[in-house]
């Protein structure tokens, strides 16, 4: 990971997950850090925690998508900005053309 691979971490709850976010996100200034989370559920608490910690943190769903627009937000322009270190998706939305249009632009991934 600090050598600037991607990294897929499966781990039971407790085994420190969250501490390869913090560390990614600090090893990599400007960089965003993708996390795949399994409910909305712990994506809103892992978005409270880390933006607790001062880091700029989204989550990406179905239900943020809506309220996102509703207000007039395009969350995925937002997110090519660079103005979020961490993304956190659900696995549905990893499936979406939107998420693989994301990935694969070049400002996301240079």
């Amino acid at each position: 990971m600090l050598n600037g691979q991607d990294v897929l971490c499966l781990n039971a709850t407790g085994d420190g997950k969250s501490t390869l976010i913090y560390l990614a996100s600090i090893a990599w200034k400007g960089m965003i850090t993708l996390v795949v989370c399994p409910t909305n559920f712990l994506e809103s608490d892992l978005v409270s925690s880390l933006q607790k910690k001062g880091m700029s943190t989204q989550a990406i769903n179905d239900e943020t998508l809506v309220i996102a627009s509703l207000i007039g937000h395009d969350i995925w322009a937002e997110a090519k900005t660079g103005v979020y270190q961490v993304l956190l998706f659900s696995p549905e939305m990893t499936a979406t053309d939107e998420y693989d249009t994301f990935i694969h632009d070049k400002v996301v991934r240079p």
